[in-house]
């Protein structure tokens, strides 16, 4: 679970929930706990979490998907911290508009993504006339139609190409939890499948649980309207949006990444949700800017993910290196910073940021790319011919632009003194200029 979930290594209290809420009341067991298999005990669970925990009041069908708000959390947090990872100072105050690709009556994404952050706004789309009429009672009855905004799309229409999303000034994000199955014969495969009994059963509506292909067909057809998009957004909507989405199978998971690599889509992230005691689920995000989130979500240590999970991993986004020497982490960041200011001042933006807590760090911007390989230093030879420079200059873009993060550590082992230098990867399109940049430095760093 999220560290920053509300209900991290929390046990609910049913009794003192039913206490305050007696609706739950009657659903008790002589254990103080409901019977999960009961979808009247389960929806009266959500209703009574909802308004306790978050101030919502929401109608429920016991015969239709109902949320389980834990898991519901978990996602909206990530999805916080993709936004976090790639946000300048300006973007937390800014209005942030998500999509809620099949929203359901219960509405859940948006109503706990506006009442946990006051700058985010929905719009939220549904096949289901049913779960449009439920969904816009539940953001009325919250008096948040300000903030969410409903609509009916078909399901053989685009997920993304509507008007009243090119109408906003910019999309941040996407939230998705696709039907997983493509029949209701793949469901009862599922079911057959499962090592053990479940604990809980799951009411839904056929749109709910089934589309055609299953969620990987779902998902696919995302990402390639999404590329589609945004290779023709002229009005730069999505050209920061992290589109995402949620799995239910493992190997769904391993057929998308596969296709975003094949689509030379690098810049994704993959997460695994532990949920319950052995429940898994995982999820996508993509996006196609090249701004590179942390290596914390690209490579999670806390917890780190499965042994299935992690090859399907991308490439991470910071590089850490140690060696031995007599300066301490503060002097040593200092003579980095004026060996790249001597060797590649010229070329390179560079700067010493102080933190809060007295620590410091480098910011460095290449906005020609990769300024320290020879391969340039052959450009910049061949750009002091007078018929060489339009060609040189034409080749410079923001495609090669490359902006970095340097901070340096320490450690005794064996009573000497040890350097870490991390260095972060926040924007650029290449991954080899990244680790071409890291072989610098190590070699940077061992000859201070």
């Amino acid at each position: 679970m999220h560290p920053r979930n509300r209900y991290y290594n929390k046990y609910i209290d049913f009794h003192e929930l039913s206490d305050e809420f007696s609706e739950l009341r009657p659903f008790l067991n002589d254990h103080n706990c409901i019977d999960f298999k009961d979808t009247n005990a389960v929806c009266a669970l959500t209703k009574a979490i909802l308004k306790r925990d978050f101030d919502i009041s929401i109608t429920l069908d016991p015969n239709r998907l109902c949320p389980r708000i834990p898991n519901r959390l978990n996602y909206l947090l990530w999805v916080e911290d993709l936004l976090n990872s790639v946000a300048d100072e300006k973007d937390h105050d800014r209005r942030r508009w998500g999509l809620d690709i099949g929203t359901g009556i219960s509405c859940i994404y948006p109503l706990l993504g506006v009442r946990e952050n006051s700058n985010w706004c929905f719009v939220a789309t549904d096949i289901d006339d049913e779960a449009i009429q439920f969904a816009n009672k539940n953001v009325s009855d919250n008096a948040l139609e300000e903030r969410i905004r409903i609509y009916k799309v078909s399901d053989t229409g685009p997920f993304f190409d509507h008007s009243f999303i090119k109408e906003l000034e910019m999309l941040s994000f996407t939230v998705c939890n696709p039907p997983f199955y493509s029949s209701l014969e793949d469901y009862d495969k599922s079911l057959k499948l499962k090592k053990t009994s479940a604990q809980s059963y799951t009411a839904a509506s056929t749109s709910e649980m089934i589309t055609d292909g299953g969620e990987t067909s779902f998902i696919l057809r995302m990402i390639s309207e999404s590329r589609s998009l945004c290779l023709t957004d002229s009005k730069l909507v999505f050209e920061n949006t992290w589109f995402t989405s949620m799995l239910g199978k493992l190997s769904s998971l391993k057929t998308i990444t596969s296709y975003l690599k094949e689509m030379k889509i690098d810049n994704y992230v993959v997460s695994e949700f532990l949920q319950g005691g052995s429940t898994r689920r995982w999820a996508i995000a993509w996006r196609f800017d090249a701004h590179r989130p942390c290596n914390e979500l690209v490579r999670p240590s806390k917890p780190p993910p499965s042994s299935a999970v992690r090859p399907l991993l991308p490439p991470p986004t910071s590089i850490d290196f140690s060696w031995e020497s007599a300066y301490n982490a503060d002097e040593a960041l200092i003579k980095i910073f004026e060996r790249l200011s001597s060797d590649f001042g010229e070329s390179m933006e560079l700067s010493v940021i102080v933190n809060d807590d007295k620590t410091k760090y480098i910011i460095g911007i290449s906005e020609q790319g990769d300024v320290w390989s020879r391969k340039f230093r052959r450009r910049k030879r061949l750009k002091s011919l007078p018929e060489m420079v339009e060609v040189i200059t034409n080749a410079v873009t923001n495609d090669v632009s490359f902006k970095f993060r340097i901070s340096i550590s320490s450690f005794t082992r064996h009573h000497s003194s040890v350097l870490v230098c991390s260095v972060a990867w926040s924007f650029g399109r290449s991954y080899s200029v990244f680790e071409s940049f890291c072989g610098t430095m190590r070699t940077l760093c061992k000859s201070i």
